[in-house]
């Protein structure tokens, strides 16, 4: 066995101060302009050694990856810190890592007898403190905290890298390259941008072209009717900040009105709140004159404010002498409970107040129809010129009348759970040794899905650290099943409890679900694109078994989801009503609507973006519908079969065709909608592009003019042969371009090496890193 030497410096550490418990200290990120520091302090089991460990500087990203979980399974116990940007500007780097170091040894479960600091002093009562310079290459403890605290920042820049792919995150880790550099001079400064940073200074300081003297900041910052937190947040911001702030003024997009929290029309607040219900309030009173008295179920999630903007949309509501409903002690409730509650009601509508899947720094505004549908463009253009015709919101008053609030009943929230019941094939089954890991990201969805799981007879493991209500997100990062690091401690229970055969996370308002499986040892997470036509595959047969199979059943999916669900749908059961829509449930559910005229019968819903509706009870996305008939696939598969979910799909692949999914987000600030993404849709529009590369354009379809008698939308999708594809989209809720890769062939490795090609020619040919 080879010692290393970092590990006989410990040691001789212990013997010479005559201490059992020493911890290792080190921060990472002081030196970078974008990003957080992150502090790490470990105290390692008595004996551990890897003759590997060193400086983390010293290691490549792939061997520091090996060790950081093995690291961590040898503590005796571990902390772990993020600091912000903003905090970073407020104490400068160095105080910042100082204040770590303290933060970090403080949260150890176990109090270290004497702590060892690379190269800093630091205080604490009660604690004995070692200060080694360069101690990352010198103790093995302050190593091991190196890498730690190396891997776990790196994991945060690789997920900004997918949020902002042009500043190249992935390589560079935040820190001041050249071609970090010349992004930043092109595209902007981003919100996790240290703005005290000199290289940012100057480049912010380039950019200014909106001060303080506008008239509309000097209504807002004069206004007596604007609180004094959101005045703080106008005067601490830059002229950069003030031309989002109000030079942009938040608009519907694909699911409502979405903005980042903060002062100004550009950003979502209390004002944001009282024009879309007084606009919306406007346009019942002229649809529904004769049925105010039917309602409007109101909602929210856990974000930032939730609660109190619901509430004020309530107020408003009743103002208008319109009937608000709100939840019991207007608790937080999932998105698809509210779209249920509004049918159940017969409600003349519903609000969400929620941002789903975006970041902590947002929040939104969401409407249902009668029906529990989203608002299609048409109605919330009518919402829209409402607004616009509200002179001055920030004087506006209304006086709540309590005579027009009501609270859902419980009997909403029983036949809710009954409908879920009822999605089971096999009721009363002895489940008890299937298990199950589950995350609600802090959000919504711990009321719902863990008790109704753990009613079926399924064991379930909450990830405690996400079952609680949270608004900041601190123990998830970016609350999107899509993001590498909202799946970090679900993973971490995936290793304690390794005969779990799934894992089941939720978006806070649980209206989407991602999925882990369990193959063989292997955690593997499933896309929208594997996942939709799993449960497709499963209802569809198991209706079949039963002869419970509709006529004239109907499928619905978006143009850009993947076409395998489809197929499995028309070629296997019969299923001749393929239904595709525009991207978001609100085109869904106003096609559900027509199937009484059309002769049609629901049998399933869904988009690549994790979202499924299996019970047209609910005209939204259903997180919990789709997690109990999930659960219940594979139960059934492995019980009867002793298969994985990865095993059926794989079986459908042979049936088929490999299909290879893959999903690029090009993200811009707001100020570059107009300077850079309509130039990138004008550009693909006007040249006439015949191949990508060696694949051959067969046709291209422009839903910007409308097609197939729908609404235009700003979508391009060029087709190629074998059923291959790419869309390309802005997105309807944050300032990005969506680009979808579906490639099909009849092995992974072709279909594979079909979508990086791809990947690669449509970069080249926009010019994109």
């Amino acid at each position: 066995m080879i010692i290393n030497p970092r590990f006989e410096y410990d040691n001789k550490i212990r013997l010479n101060y005559k201490v059992k418990y020493i911890s290792g200290s080190d921060e990472v990120g002081r030196g970078a302009m974008a990003g957080p520091i992150v502090v790490a302090s470990v105290i390692l089991k008595d004996g551990y050694n890897n003759a590997l460990i060193r400086d983390s500087k010293l290691l490549t990203e792939k061997q520091r990856e090996s060790l950081y979980e093995e690291i961590l399974e040898n503590c005796v116990s571990y902390s772990i810190c993020e600091y912000n940007e903003k905090v970073v500007d407020k104490l400068n780097p160095k105080n910042t890592s100082k204040n770590g170091m303290i933060d970090t040894i403080l949260n150890l479960s176990t109090k270290p007898d004497l702590c060892l600091i690379d190269g800093e002093d630091l205080e604490i009562d009660n604690y004995k403190f070692l200060k080694i310079i360069k101690g990352d290459n010198i103790s093995l403890s302050i190593s091991c905290a190196s890498i730690v605290a190396k891997v776990y920042r790196d994991r945060i820049m690789n997920d900004y890298h997918l949020l902002y792919p042009r500043y190249n995150f992935i390589k560079n880790k935040g820190y001041c390259t050249k071609e970090h550099m010349n992004a930043l001079r092109e595209y902007g400064i981003l919100d996790i941008h240290r703005l005290s940073y000199r290289p940012v200074i100057q480049v912010k300081e380039k950019k200014m072209s909106f001060n303080k003297q506008n008239n509309l900041y000097q209504l807002w910052i004069n206004s007596k009717n604007v609180n004094e937190n959101l005045k703080k947040e106008l005067e601490n911001y830059s002229d950069s900040e003030l031309e989002v702030a109000f030079n942009n003024k938040l608009e519907f997009g694909t699911a409502g009105v979405r903005g980042i929290i903060g002062a100004g029309p550009g950003h979502f607040n209390e004002f944001t709140i009282k024009e879309v219900t007084i606009g919306y309030a406007r346009y019942l009173i002229k649809n529904y004159p004769n049925d105010l008295a039917r309602g409007v179920v109101i909602g929210h999630d856990n974000r930032k404010f939730s609660k109190e903007f619901s509430q004020l949309a309530a107020e408003i509501l009743t103002s208008f002498s319109i009937k608000a409903y709100l939840f019991e002690n207007n608790d937080m409730k999932p998105t698809p409970v509210v779209s249920f509650a509004t049918r159940k009601l017969n409600a003349i509508g519903g609000i969400v107040i929620t941002a789903s899947h975006n970041p902590a720094e947002y929040n939104g505004y969401k409407i249902y129809d009668e029906n529990g549908c989203q608002l299609i463009d048409s109605d919330t253009l009518i919402i829209s010129n409402y607004i616009n015709d509200i002179e001055d919101i920030l004087s506006w008053k209304y006086k709540a009348d309590n005579d027009f609030l009501e609270v859902v009943k419980h009997d909403v929230i029983n036949d809710y759970c009954e409908m879920i019941n009822n999605l089971q094939f096999y009721k009363n089954q002895d489940r008890n040794n299937f298990k199950i890991i589950y995350s609600a990201v802090n959000g919504t969805g711990t009321e719902f899905s863990p008790k109704l799981l753990r009613s079926y007879g399924y064991q379930v493991i909450e990830v405690e650290e996400h079952s609680f209500e949270d608004s900041t997100f601190k123990n998830v990062g970016n609350p999107n099943p899509e993001f590498d690091k909202a799946w970090e401690i679900p993973f971490k229970y995936a290793k304690k409890h390794k005969d779990a055969s799934l894992i089941i996370m939720q978006d806070p308002d649980a209206d989407r679900i991602g999925v882990a499986v369990n193959n063989n040892g292997d955690w593997i997470r499933i896309d929208g694109n594997q996942t939709g036509p799993l449960l497709i595959e499963w209802k569809l047969s198991q209706m079949k078994l039963n002869n419970t199979m509709p006529n004239n059943p109907a499928l619905y999916s978006s143009f850009v989801t993947s076409d395998l669900g489809d197929r499995i749908a028309n070629e296997t059961y019969g299923v001749s009503n393929i239904i595709k829509t525009l991207t978001g449930f609100k085109w869904m559910g106003s096609e559900i609507l027509k199937e009484p005229e059309r002769g049609l019968n629901f049998v399933f819903a869904y988009e690549e973006s994790y979202g499924y509706v299996i019970d047209s009870s609910t005209r939204d996305k259903d997180g919990i519908q789709a997690a109990t008939m999930l659960t219940e696939a594979a139960w059934y598969y492995k019980t009867k079969f002793n298969k994985s979910l990865i095993d059926v799909l794989n079986d459908l692949y042979d049936k088929y065709g490999y299909y290879y999914t893959h999903t690029i987000n090009l993200n811009f600030s707001i100020n570059e909608i107009k300077s850079k993404v309509e130039p990138i849709m004008k550009k693909l529009r006007l040249e006439n592009i015949e191949k990508f590369g060696d694949l051959e354009v067969s046709y291209v379809e422009d839903y910007l003019s409308g097609l197939y008698n729908m609404p235009g939308q700003n979508l391009l999708k060029f087709y190629f042969n074998e059923k291959s594809w790419l869309a390309i989209r802005p997105s309807g809720t944050e300032p990005k371009i969506k680009i979808y890769f579906v490639c099909v062939d009849v092995n992974y490795d072709r279909a594979k090496s079909k979508c990086d090609a791809l990947i690669k020619n449509i970069k080249d040919f926009l010019d994109i890193k």
